[in-house]
């Protein structure tokens, strides 16, 4: 496909290659060199998923030193507390 830049340097990325590569409206976007000088776009980092990744990671580890408090959970480990929760394994 074939566009124009601007004289600002823009560029009108079609539709189609847009969903394709999965370029989002108001997202970043990340434009680099490769080896062979070539300009290749894709998709940036989305922030909105480094927030809620970081806050899910935070959780697991609170969760993690809640199964270690022995007073919360006196003597018992993972396992114990997977068959108090979950039961034994249903048979195959």
């Amino acid at each position: 496909m074939l566009t124009n830049m601007t004289s600002k340097g823009q560029v009108t990325i079609p539709r189609d290659v847009r969903r394709a590569v999965g370029l989002v409206p108001g997202k970043p976007v990340v434009v680099e060199m490769n080896d062979r000088g070539e300009a290749v776009v894709r998709p940036g980092p989305d922030p909105d998923f480094e927030t809620r990744l970081a806050e899910v990671k935070a959780r697991m580890r609170e969760a993690q030193r809640s199964f270690r408090d022995e007073d919360q959970w006196p003597g018992i480990g993972v396992d114990e507390w997977y068959l108090e929760m979950r039961g034994p394994p249903a048979e195959v």
